[in-house]
């Protein structure tokens, strides 16, 4: 692998864990909504499916406290697939 390669594979996986950190911020201080929103900008750039089923599972926690079902058996249904594509926690 080339260094460039390298250097922008560290870089995202930076950049995802910077997004996940900001959004458990979020979740702390109940600001739910940039929580969510933050949860998913860390979803898109994680490539580790432990870490996203990780994301979905603190997603379940924050609609659960909203009371939304519908966004709770969305991401249940999102950790069924990627517990069906290897993943683990």
């Amino acid at each position: 692998m080339t260094r460039s390669r390298t250097l922008n594979k560290t870089s995202g996986k930076l950049k995802s864990e910077m997004a996940f950190d900001k959004a458990e911020l979020f979740n702390r201080h109940k600001k739910y909504d940039e929580a969510i929103e933050t949860y998913g900008l860390a979803l898109k750039k994680t490539i580790e499916i432990g870490k996203k089923m990780d994301i979905a599972f603190l997603l379940i926690q924050i609609y659960l406290t909203l009371n939304n079902i519908e966004k709770v058996k969305e991401n249940i249904d999102e950790c069924h697939k990627l517990l069906e594509k290897g993943g683990d926690w």
